[in-house]
């Protein structure tokens, strides 16, 4: 019996894991870069404000580590969604899960971290100041760098045992994610400063911040990506 290129066409997406019966589009690559931005965006301008209500003061401590389950839980469906589209194997909650779990104890060591560089910074000078411009950055931008680090690795073993490049999806992620939490954090301390009780404010700030912050993790993640491709050769 003879197959028509049609058919031929059909079986092979199938098993590559494209376009097929019953399955998802692969998309473009400006499809891919708009669903991966628009995820991002939406996710962080979602759980930002959340974590801010949900919490009795943005200066405890337990206000970082709630902000990790919840930027976890909000924004991991909505990255699990877009990746499908270039690993049909991934399944939704296990993305979602290793989202939560890795930001919940990414939060943690990260606000160990900040602690050990903040002595380490006044034993070197005691002209240091914690909520100066220097302060923000190295406290920041260290702790979202953590939190990356350790959220990245959760996310590798939730990814599918056949995807390729983790190792530049590790990367991109813990420097995507210190640049994302460093680019919210200092337009909220220069806010703060233009502007009285700023963080007493209208939700709209707070969804502003979290939209900032996820358009500069999407930026930095998209390039890692679109090169976390299925082997071709795995069963």
């Amino acid at each position: 019996m003879c197959m028509s290129p049609e058919n031929v066409n059909s079986d092979n997406s199938s098993e590559a894991g494209g376009v097929g019966p019953g399955l998802r589009r692969h998309p473009s690559s400006k499809e891919l870069l708009g669903l991966w931005f628009g995820a991002n965006v939406l996710g962080f301008a979602i759980a930002t404000p959340l974590s801010f209500l949900t919490t009795l003061s943005y200066q405890y401590f337990e206000a970082l580590y709630i902000a990790g389950l919840i930027i976890g839980a909000v924004v991991g469906p909505l990255q699990a969604w877009v990746i499908q589209r270039q690993l049909p194997r991934l399944r939704l909650w296990q993305w979602t899960l290793a989202n939560i779990v890795g930001s919940y104890i990414g939060s943690w060591v990260g606000l160990f971290a900040v602690g050990l560089l903040t002595f380490m910074a006044y034993s070197i000078s005691n002209a240091f100041q914690p909520d100066g411009m220097v302060g923000v950055v190295l406290g920041i931008g260290s702790y979202g760098l953590v939190i990356g680090m350790v959220l990245g690795v959760a996310q590798i073993f939730s990814l599918p045992s056949q995807a390729q490049n983790v190792r530049y999806w590790w990367t991109a992620n813990a420097v995507g994610r210190s640049l994302g939490w460093l680019s919210a954090s200092l337009l909220t301390w220069i806010l703060s400063n233009a502007m009285d009780n700023f963080l007493d404010a209208h939700i709209s700030w707070y969804i502003l911040l979290g939209a900032v912050g996820g358009a500069v993790y999407a930026g930095m993640t998209v390039k890692a990506l679109f090169n976390l491709n299925p082997n071709q050769l795995a069963p």
